[in-house]
């Protein structure tokens, strides 16, 4: 006598849309996500398909030793910028607009430096200049009490030596000079960690009166009546700890 074997229904299989290497995969209903190696080569952690879309590309983070190594940040972000930070980074309009929005007048800006001064090696580098030096103005955003940005910008004198708008200044954001139409023209954007050997750690010294382990930073070549500046923004513990919504 015969028996009916019971029909055994086979999981079928869904078509996904790659992720990072924009390749389709197939995957069969109710199996387990694949597992990604992690970058530290031991453990690994699961990763579903829709956190894979627009995920930003990973990357090692800086070194701890050694010169101070910048990221592109013109396009997606490095992976190993903290989530608070990351809006601020990738921001496409004034700093300082985009602070004042958050605090109205509370907002303050202190002129630290503002005069004839050296370039640092990697500066000269990014402005595509032969020259050591320049002028150099640095500047701290904060309330008064908590440093929140500590800017650095570096431009050649031939600017100044044009009776250049740079030149009259004063107090007044660089913001508002670049983004006066509002928009502003740059050519390059980068992003790092400020370790504590650094070079920039003078700065978050001078505005904060005291040397952090590490800080985040970008910097932009922007274009200004047809010529670089450099301008370096420091993010201070104090800010992206606040975790302010970008809108």
């Amino acid at each position: 006598m015969l028996t009916r074997r019971p029909m055994i229904s086979l999981p079928q299989k869904k078509h996904i849309q790659g992720g990072h290497d924009g390749r389709s995969h197939d995957r069969d209903d109710g199996q387990e996500q694949e597992q990604e190696p992690s970058e530290d080569g031991g453990r690994s952690t699961s990763r579903s398909t829709s956190e894979d879309e627009g995920r930003t590309h990973r990357r090692k983070s800086p070194p701890m030793t050694g010169p101070t190594r910048w990221f592109d940040a013109s396009g997606r972000l490095p992976g190993w910028l903290p989530d608070p930070v990351r809006p601020w980074v990738a921001l496409t309009s004034s700093m300082t607009c985009a602070l004042r929005q958050r605090v109205g007048d509370a907002l303050q800006l202190k002129v630290l430096r503002d005069e004839t001064g050296a370039f640092l090696p990697d500066e000269a580098l990014a402005l595509g200049t032969g020259k050591l030096g320049g002028h150099v103005r640095e500047v701290v955003l904060g309330d008064g009490q908590r440093p929140w940005v500590a800017a650095r910008t570096v431009y050649t004198r031939y600017l100044l030596g044009q009776r250049h708008s740079l030149s009259r200044l004063g107090s007044r954001p660089l913001g508002e000079l670049l983004f006066a139409r509002g928009s502003a023209r740059w050519t390059r954007r980068e992003c790092t960690t400020i370790r504590r050997d650094a070079a920039l750690q003078a700065l978050v010294r001078r505005a904060t009166g005291c040397t952090h382990e590490a800080c985040w930073a970008r910097r932009t070549v922007f274009i200004h009546e047809g010529h670089r500046l450099l301008v370096t923004e420091i993010f201070m513990p104090a800010m992206w700890r606040r975790r302010w919504q970008l809108r």
